[in-house]
Order: C-alpha cells, then structure tokens, then sequence
C-alpha cells in the first residue's frame, strides 16, 4: 500500500507573521520524501493545486501498479503458450506443441 504525504505550510498571505521559512519546510519535506506546498485558506492561493498534486501522485501510483501488474499476467501468459504457425499452401493452423499437421491428404 503506497499513501502520499504533503507538507503543507498554510498562512502564505501572512509573510511578516511566519515562524517556519519556505527553506525550512522545503528542505524538511525533501528529507522526509514529502510533497511541499504553501497555501492561504484565505485567499485560496495553492489550495487546489495542493489537492490536484496528490490526486495526480495517486493515479500515477495506481497507473504504475497496473501496468506492472498486466505486465506480469502477459509475461505469464506468454510462458504456457502453444506456438501456432500457418502452412503456406492451404492456410490451415499448425500446432507444433500437438505435433499435427494440415492438408495431410
């Protein structure tokens, strides 16, 4: 189970009142693997775009668990397969693992 963890500093809109700087939150963030973002519930500023990165991170996550998961079922698929080949002159299917052959008349 993968879950995706933002660092969201909040009161941009209020510089002059800041306890943590962006090179703080940031620089933690990096250390810990985190998204970083600061956004303002007052006036909105990052607020959806904080949203809209996790959304994205979850369905590249699920995108890629997909894809390796279909990867797997093909490659496995392709393992127990039987090998068929047509014959040139009647066109018929050929299944090598059973050893017939067409047009044999």
């Amino acid at each position: 189970m993968s879950v995706i963890t933002m660092l969201v500093g909040n009161k941009c809109d209020l510089k002059h009142l800041r306890e943590v700087s962006v090179e703080e939150g940031r620089s933690l963030a990096r250390s810990k693997s985190l998204f970083f973002i600061e956004t303002s519930a007052l006036d909105s500023t990052n607020v959806v775009h904080a949203f809209q990165t996790v959304i994205e991170e979850i369905h590249s996550i699920v995108s890629r668990k997909i894809l390796a998961s279909n990867l797997r079922k093909d490659s496995s698929t392709f393992s127990s397969a039987k090998v068929v080949a047509l014959q040139e002159d009647c066109k018929e299917e050929v299944v090598h693992a059973a050893k017939s052959r067409c047009c044999s008349g």
